[in-house]
């Protein structure tokens, strides 16, 4: 590759961009591979903005203008973030509601973004809550995203990223979910309330190979009562077994046996 500025242009940069398979890229990238400074390369991607041969994500952060893949560019956009909530729940097809925003696991703090007309919001996590994740795609288009057993965790310790409640029950019952992975994960959520309204679930489900996960929420009990959803009403029935107060607006079985 040409490394002389004075053999650089915008022509160089899209071929760069050609042999290297990158639809998706920083100026730091491009600028290693050219053996060059960063600002050397700046104006010639500004000029490809202005062709629309590259889209803009934000600033260092570029796309290839017909480059629509709403979890790579997500994770991109994060520095290496995690797919999750909703957004995994459909990817592993475990609702079929799509969700109109991607959302985003990160150790960063970032605003809300919308590129190509997809919105994206950014989850702040520390960094110790940041496993669990698969990654997808090959090459640059790569990304990550929570495994089933981290997601259903995720869902109910953030239910506000996870769409409609009624479906993360539904997304519960129709999991196929590995059980040591799924009280692995458990250990390291510290979140009683989330095991407690899960193993509420299996048990009144009948949740085939769960017998080791209620054992283990079983053991994890304290006197505290918690609301089995966490925006509904604040009563209930009470179910002393689990120490969950179901206060959600429609019976588990109904739920269930719906089509919607």
């Amino acid at each position: 590759m040409r490394t002389k500025n004075n053999n650089i242009d915008f022509k160089i940069i899209i071929k760069t961009l050609d042999d290297y398979g990158l639809d998706i890229f920083n100026i730091q990238t491009i600028a290693e591979i050219l053996k060059v400074q960063d600002h050397e390369i700046k104006n010639y991607l500004l000029t490809l903005i202005k062709q629309k041969i590259i889209y803009r994500l934000e600033n260092g952060k570029f796309v290839k203008h017909n480059f629509r893949d709403k979890y790579v560019i997500g994770s991109f956009l994060a520095g290496d973030g995690v797919i999750s909530y909703w957004s995994a729940l459909n990817f592993h097809g475990l609702t079929e509601r799509f969700p109109n925003t991607v959302f985003v696991q990160s150790d960063r703090k970032k605003n809300p973004k919308e590129i190509f007309s997809v919105k994206y919001q950014f989850v702040h996590l520390n960094p110790d809550k940041l496993y669990g994740h698969q990654t997808e795609g090959i090459m640059n288009h790569q990304f990550k995203i929570t495994d089933v057993e981290k997601t259903i965790l995720d869902c109910f310790d953030k239910p506000q990223y996870s769409g409609d409640f009624a479906d993360l029950i539904k997304a519960v019952s129709k999991a196929d979910l590995n059980e040591e992975r799924l009280i692995e994960y458990s250990r390291r959520i510290k979140n009683l309330a989330v095991i407690q309204r899960i193993a509420f679930i299996f048990d009144a489900i009948g949740k085939p190979k769960s017998e080791k996960f209620l054992k283990f929420a079983k053991n994890g009990l304290t006197n505290t009562y918690h609301y089995f959803d966490v925006f509904g009403e604040k009563k209930g029935k009470y179910n002393s077994k689990w120490k969950i107060c179901y206060n959600y607006e429609e019976k588990l079985e109904d739920i269930l046996n719906s089509n919607y």
